[in-house]
């Protein structure tokens, strides 16, 4: 099943699939970020196929009058396009949390201390008589700052690496967002997507403690649950602010 909010695709969040039925149950629990008054979350149920696109089971648009408010939304959602003469209904629970952000720990000059640990359930880029493997490497970019990259190096035939590069990104400015990537390595073409983690923006990680926790990975293939471990600690200016000493007259030696 996937849920995602329809103006914003970058929002999507799926469960695993489950082999063989008519009636799955996942009880899988999602969070989704920074949701806004007014949106409406859409559920689509899809039908796995190792190797090629995904088939819709049926879909439904849940309206956020239905869960934006005290006790939220729990119930069967009947579907749409599931096929003729069939009247099947997806049961769902949504809540609406509320969210006060830590206060930034942060200040001039500071810098990003980011750690690319490890990743797991990637999917295979490359097959061989033996299997399907990649060769991932994860990057770790700035919005909006195409300058600033961070890349670990790329660990050969493996769809769990452990890379455990620690990287420093200087001048940290609050409203900085961080986004990762892992890709698959090709010698001589272009590096293969193998999923991309959501924004995160400064609330997660410019606090007390940091961040240090897995995330959901990003079109990471169909049937995937490709997950991400990174850490990010907010680090002290390499030369904290300091009052001046100067005064009228005088001279640098």
């Amino acid at each position: 099943c996937i849920c995602r909010l329809p103006e914003r695709p970058e929002t999507q969040v799926q469960t695993q699939h489950v082999n063989k039925t008519l009636q799955p149950e996942w009880n899988e629990e999602h969070v989704m970020r920074n949701y806004a008054e007014g949106e409406n979350l859409e559920f689509l149920v899809m039908d796995y196929d190792k190797g090629s696109d995904a088939d819709l089971l049926g879909q439904v648009v849940l309206e956020c009058k239905e869960f934006d408010r005290e006790g939220g939304f729990v119930g069967s959602l009947a579907l749409t396009d599931c096929g003729k003469g069939f009247a099947a209904t997806l049961r769902v629970q949504v809540e609406v949390v509320r969210f006060t952000p830590d206060p930034p720990i942060s200040q001039f000059g500071s810098r990003l201390q980011v750690t690319m640990q490890s990743a797991k359930g990637l999917r295979a880029a490359d097959w061989s008589i033996g299997g399907g493997r990649s060769d991932p490497f994860c990057t770790c970019e700035v919005e909006g700052k195409p300058h600033i990259k961070l890349e670990t190096n790329y660990i050969d035939k493996t769809l769990e690496p452990v890379w455990d590069e620690v990287h420093e990104i200087p001048n940290y400015e609050y409203g900085d967002c961080l986004v990762f990537r892992v890709y698959d390595h090709d010698r001589g073409s272009d590096a293969d997507l193998l999923g991309r983690s959501i924004v995160l923006d400064g609330t997660d990680f410019d606090r007390d403690g940091g961040f240090d926790d897995e995330l959901k990975l990003l079109e990471c293939g169909v049937g995937n649950n490709a997950t991400l471990k990174v850490k990010i600690e907010i680090l002290p200016p390499l030369m904290p602010d300091a009052p001046p000493v100067s005064q009228p007259g005088s001279r640098l030696s």
